[in-house]
Order: C-alpha cells, then sequence, then structure tokens
C-alpha cells in the first residue's frame, strides 16, 4: 500500500438553496471522471469514487472517535476567513453518493454568500486524503479508502454529479454545535 495522497476534486449537479442549512452530494459514487494530477499512472487519467470510500470516515464519526465540525465549508478553497462560510454538521452515503450537510456561518453579508451558493458557486468541490486505491482492468483508478478534510463551493466544477441540493428555507438562529469544544470544556472541567 502506498502513502496517502491528498486531491482536489470538483463536482456539479443542480442546486437548491434553503436558508442557513446548505445540503448537496459532495462526492458522488460510481461516475467516472477525467482527471489530471500528480497521482494517477498518467498526467491525465480516468476515476472513480466507490460507496465504501467513506465508510471509513463515517464510522469514526458514528462512534465518536472523530467529528464533521472539522472539516469545513469554505469558498473556492480558501481559507482565509471571509471565505469561511460554515462546517458539516452530518454527512451519509446515499445511492448517488456522499452527501452531506453544512450550516452557513452567521455574518454581515450572509445574503450576498446565499446568493453565490443559489447563482454563481453552484459547484463542490472536495479534498481528501487517499488512502487505498486501484487501478482497475480498464484504466480507471477506482478510489477505495478516503478521508474527506474541506468542502468548497466553487464557480466551475469539473467532475458532474455533485452540488447543492437544499438550503433550508428559513433562518435558523440556533447556534452550530460544538461538540469538539463542549468535550475540552468537560475535561478542563469547565462546564460539567
Amino acid at each position: 500500500m502506498s502513502d496517502p495522497v491528498t486531491i482536489v476534486r470538483s463536482y456539479t449537479s443542480e442546486l437548491t438553496l434553503e436558508g442557513r442549512t446548505v445540503e448537496g452530494v459532495v462526492v458522488p459514487y460510481g461516475v467516472e471522471a477525467e482527471v489530471a494530477d500528480d497521482l494517477g499512472p498518467t498526467p491525465v487519467y480516468r476515476e472513480t469514487f466507490t460507496p465504501t470510500s467513506f465508510a471509513g470516515q463515517l464510522q469514526g464519526i458514528a462512534a465518536g472517535r472523530a467529528s464533521f465540525m472539522n472539516i469545513g465549508f469554505t469558498l473556492d478553497h480558501r481559507d482565509d476567513l471571509d471565505r469561511y462560510i460554515g462546517c458539516m454538521t452530518d454527512a451519509e452515503s446515499s445511492a448517488a453518493g456522499l452527501v452531506a450537510r453544512f450550516t452557513l456561518r452567521h455574518r454581515d453579508n450572509l445574503d450576498l454568500v446565499r446568493s453565490m451558493l443559489a447563482e454563481s458557486h453552484t459547484g463542490l468541490s472536495v479534498q481528501a486524503i487517499i488512502r487505498r486505491s486501484k487501478v482497475r482492468a480498464d484504466g480507471v483508478v477506482e478510489r477505495l479508502q478516503a478521508h474527506l478534510v474541506n468542502v468548497a463551493a466553487v464557480p466551475m466544477p469539473a467532475y458532474a454529479g455533485a452540488g447543492i441540493t437544499a438550503m433550508r428555507a428559513a433562518d435558523d438562529d440556533r447556534p452550530a454545535p460544538t461538540p469538539m469544544l463542549d468535550a475540552v470544556a468537560v475535561r478542563w472541567g469547565f462546564v460539567d
């Protein structure tokens, strides 16, 4: 097995937006795309993700060993604060692929961010660490195990089949959950 490597892939699909909760297929399963990076057998190669690609990460989160809150939601994979628009709150595998939900941050320009998600930044792009792959007989690289690191809304995705599919209609003013921070506060005795 080779060492894990990090890749970035972009996807697109029909987008529906509702309030501060955003939902979308972040990685479609079984969809082949032509990609180019330093990881493939050739500079341009075909790639697909399997339904088991993120199973280990989802199981770790379900068991409490990890958190969705560590997966940021940004614009254009930029990590400066004004491009950090929210965080992942939930994800599940479906027939379509890895479906994730995000909560947008409260911010002065929330209407602008919502407008961008509806009009210009309608695709989703993921940054993932690839833990295991295989090359099929037809030359397609199958991603068998991966770990999602970041998701970004992008204007021009290169990979069909993923994007924002829903955003809640009513604003939800409840604060986003902070399980990692809560665990630290309990550990250090700040709360019971």
